[in-house]
Parts: structure tokens; C-alpha cells; sequence
């Protein structure tokens, strides 16, 4: 059994399981291709909270309740289905925009350059 001697074991398997690509990191990647540098940064970090939150919630025993509870796995589960039709709705009511790259700023008009002795 697990006991606390083994949290080091336990963060480092969080922070393994978070660094290896997955649906989280084509997310935001899709994110800063399509909005911009700034909109990955914020995906990134809405990211890393929502691991923080799974980890903080399973390293506080919130797993073993819900699995030992039917009802409470139930509630959870029918959350995140209202959740992701929630989700879905609001993002198919808005359309989907063409993708364009992001604009790029142009460098300002060099000085003419003047030649000596001419």
C-alpha cells in the first residue's frame, strides 16, 4: 500500500503524464495557429490548472470517494455531460470561422541609403 513516503513517486508520475502529448497539447497548438501566440498561452494554462485540480482532488482522497459511491459517480459523471453540451452548443451557435493565418506586422520603411561620392 501507498503511503506518504511515496508522494514524491506520485507528483512525478503527475508531472510525466502532463508533459506527454495528447488531446491537451493539440489544443493548444490549435489555439496559438489559429488566435495567436497569446490564446495558446492562456489554453496552456487552463491546462496545467485543470491537471492541478485532478491531481489536488485525487492526492485528497476525492477518487476513493467517488468510487466507492455510486451516486456520487453518477452526479459527477452526468456534470460533465451537461458540461460538454453546454460546450458543444455554445461553440456550434457561433459558426466556424475560416481559419487565417495571424496578421503579421509589417517592419516600418527603411531610410534610403546614401552613398559617398556619388
Amino acid at each position: 500500500m501507498f503511503g506518504i513516503h511515496d508522494l514524491w513517486l506520485f507528483v512525478l508520475a503527475g508531472l510525466l503524464l502532463n508533459i506527454t502529448p495528447g488531446p491537451d497539447m493539440a489544443l493548444v497548438m490549435a489555439r496559438s495557429m489559429r488566435d495567436g501566440a497569446r490564446a495558446g498561452a492562456v489554453a496552456a494554462l487552463g491546462v496545467g490548472a485543470g491537471a492541478f485540480v485532478h491531481i489536488a482532488a485525487a492526492a485528497i482522497g476525492l477518487s476513493l470517494i467517488i468510487a466507492q459511491s455510486a451516486l456520487a459517480f453518477a452526479v459527477v459523471k452526468w456534470l460533465g455531460v451537461a458540461y460538454l453540451v453546454v460546450t458543444g452548443l455554445a461553440s456550434s451557435s457561433r459558426g466556424h470561422r475560416r481559419w487565417r493565418p495571424p496578421r503579421l506586422r509589417r517592419p516600418p520603411p527603411s531610410a534610403p541609403c546614401s552613398r559617398r561620392g556619388s
